[in-house]
């Protein structure tokens, strides 16, 4: 989940800067991971139109991923994912992912690169119910090749993924992290097909 608000700091305004205040500037003078601090100059006009009173304002704002950093210095992040010739990617974020060309195209469909460095690849392997009452699991369906499209600004998705069913898997990539997705466009079969109890058979994505 991605949280976002600002935290402001303002100095007391005297009574008789009441009209209506203009704003002289406003940058960012600090980032970080999750914040970004913001300097912001207003001023209050006199009848003559000379400025007689400016207050210089401070706010934190504050949301996961906000930035990343790069060659030393912080960028904003970007939800966006650019399609290159050996496969997808999101890299202006905290985090990086890599997707595959194709579904099984090695060595996995889809890479996350963590900001301490470690690489977690992974790749979908079937749709399986299973019962924990009994631990009996059976595969329902397993996954076949696909190759991955890229849906604009930040998904991509590989339509027709299982074998005997008709579903596809979708991820979205995002500041705080990523979500895939198994988009089902038919019906399933009753567990009771494959000997199981349907009131306490539960779906799984198995990855």
């Amino acid at each position: 989940m991605t949280f976002g608000f600002l935290i402001a700091f303002a100095p007391a305004r005297s009574a008789q800067s009441n009209a209506a205040s203009v704003v002289q500037s406003c940058a960012v003078i600090e980032r970080g991971w999750d914040y970004r601090i913001w300097q912001v100059a207003r001023a209050w006009p006199a009848p003559a139109g000379q400025v007689f009173e400016v207050h210089t304002n401070y706010y934190t704002e504050l949301q996961t991923g906000l930035n990343y950093l790069r060659n030393g210095q912080w960028l904003e992040s970007a939800e966006k994912i650019v399609a290159y010739r050996n496969g997808p990617a999101a890299s202006q974020g905290p985090h990086t992912a890599v997707f595959g060309p194709s579904l099984l195209s090695p060595p996995s469909a889809v890479t996350l690169i963590m900001l301490d460095g470690t690489w977690l690849p992974s790749t979908p392997a079937a749709l399986v119910y299973h019962d924990p009452l009994n631990g009996t699991s059976v595969t329902i369906a397993a996954v076949q090749d696909s190759p991955v499209e890229v849906l604009p600004p930040n998904q991509v998705i590989y339509r027709n993924a299982f074998a005997n069913l008709t579903a596809d898997i979708r991820y979205t990539y995002t500041r705080a992290g990523l979500e895939q997705d198994v988009i089902l466009r038919s019906n399933l079969p009753s567990p009771a097909r494959y000997g199981l109890n349907p009131a306490t058979t539960r779906l799984e994505v198995w990855t």
